[in-house]
């Protein structure tokens, strides 16, 4: 069985703070096949130069610096890296991959985290989307636990109603087959960005998948 391979986007701006505790987390990960693109958007702090030493710390990181221009731009320059529509030249550790994630560079993942995911992947490759369980507000007053139910969805109308969707249509607790992106942008300047590309993602699906892990 092939081992999918995983890109993930870690937008970046004023996170000096935070973005070491992301990005480690992601690199003590047991699962290996994975590649991870920082965008410093245009970060004023020191956040430029933590993402460039935790990339020379790690080949399966790279840092891309540009102007800042929000999170959705962020995300959509990353998105282009990856689908090969950037003008400047930038080497890929694993090239184009099967799939896509994204962190908040607030966040971060806790150790043995993609595993599963991947594996559950591997093992259901008709999957377009794997969506996961979270804390939210982890750490604060406002901390809950998001548990999903093992479950999956060849309607998307019925993902987005029974499945609720519409709760937790986050980027960042969700492992998407790269395809889907194609030809799709995060709307820049908008808020709520996340929900207003979700719906356009799911109209590409054949079946979503939920995981309580």
């Amino acid at each position: 069985m092939a081992k999918p391979t995983l890109t993930i986007i870690i937008p970046a701006y004023q996170v000096g703070d935070t973005l070491a505790k992301c990005v480690n987390s992601v690199a003590s990960q047991d699962f290996q096949s994975w590649q991870a693109i920082i965008v410093d958007d245009g970060s004023t702090d020191y956040t430029p130069q933590i993402a460039d030493y935790l990339a020379s710390q790690d080949s399966r990181i790279i840092t891309v610096h540009k102007a800042n221009g929000g999170l959705s731009d962020a995300r959509n320059y990353a998105l282009d890296i990856l689908f090969g529509k950037t003008t400047i030249d930038i080497s890929l550790p694993l090239g184009i991959t099967d799939y896509v994630t994204f962190i908040d560079s607030d966040d971060y993942i806790l150790p043995g985290a993609l595993s599963p995911l991947m594996e559950d992947l591997a093992n259901h490759p008709e999957y377009d989307i794997l969506e996961y369980s979270a804390t939210l507000h982890a750490g604060s007053e406002r901390e809950t636990i998001m548990t999903l139910s093992d479950d999956f969805f060849t309607d998307p109308r019925e993902y987005w109603l029974r499945g609720e969707a519409y709760r937790h249509a986050y980027a960042w607790n969700k492992v998407y087959r790269r395809e889907l992106f194609r030809g799709l942008t995060y709307p820049v300047g908008k808020k709520f960005e996340d929900v207003y590309i979700l719906p356009q993602l799911l109209s590409r699906c054949k079946l979503v998948a939920t995981t309580s892990v």
